[in-house]
């Protein structure tokens, strides 16, 4: 709505209500009516629809839906895994806490930062999961998890009587459904796959 804030607190929204109707209340008597009307006061989610084009989405999920038909069919010709990457961080923040009015408790926090990466995907037809530790979600450490994970989708063709030179020519083909990060549109590591 033009201002430069993104958290319309309880006070903000009563001043903003004040100049648009003539009427004053106190942030306060604005929660309360707010609480009594059944609002909480939460963290938005973040909407990409305005970014999509409603018939290129339609023709994704509707070729996604042939692919993941045929990998239920026969795995052995295709597999579809959806692949994702997340971040853990080990640093404990502390925001608030109970104690005495005017006896305030000090709390020791860990202050040093650390963070685990995790880079993994989930198989459709059966389900399966793999996941990888790395140092960084980054465009290298992509392409290796990805080599990573076409091993170990050979190693399983050749547990199945198959002759590893083969699998190139009639190993099936591996489909993976990605997000929109940067690294994985990369022109050189597109290029090494």
């Amino acid at each position: 709505m033009g201002y430069d804030f993104g958290r319309w607190t309880a006070a903000r929204l009563a001043t903003y209500l004040a100049e648009q109707t003539g009427i004053q209340l106190s942030g306060e008597q604005v929660r309360r009516i707010l609480l009594k009307k059944k609002y909480v006061y939460r963290w938005a989610k973040y909407s990409l629809s305005s970014k999509q084009d409603p018939a290129k989405r339609a023709a994704f999920k509707e070729k996604l839906a042939e692919y993941l038909a045929a990998s239920k069919a026969d795995p052995l010709q295709l597999q579809v895994w959806f692949w994702d990457e997340s971040g853990f961080s080990l640093r404990v923040i502390r925001r608030k806490i109970w104690s005495r009015k005017g006896k305030p408790k000090k709390v020791t926090g860990q202050r040093r930062r650390g963070k685990v990466n995790i880079m993994g995907g989930v198989r459709y037809h059966d389900r399966k999961r793999i996941c990888y530790f790395v140092e960084k979600g980054n465009s290298e450490n992509f392409y290796e998890q990805l080599k990573q994970l076409q091993a170990s989708i050979k190693k399983e063709w050749v547990e199945l009587g198959n002759v590893a030179e083969n699998f190139v020519e009639a190993g099936p083909l591996i489909l993976v459904i990605l997000d929109n990060a940067s690294y994985h549109k990369k022109k050189e590591m597109l290029d090494n796959i």
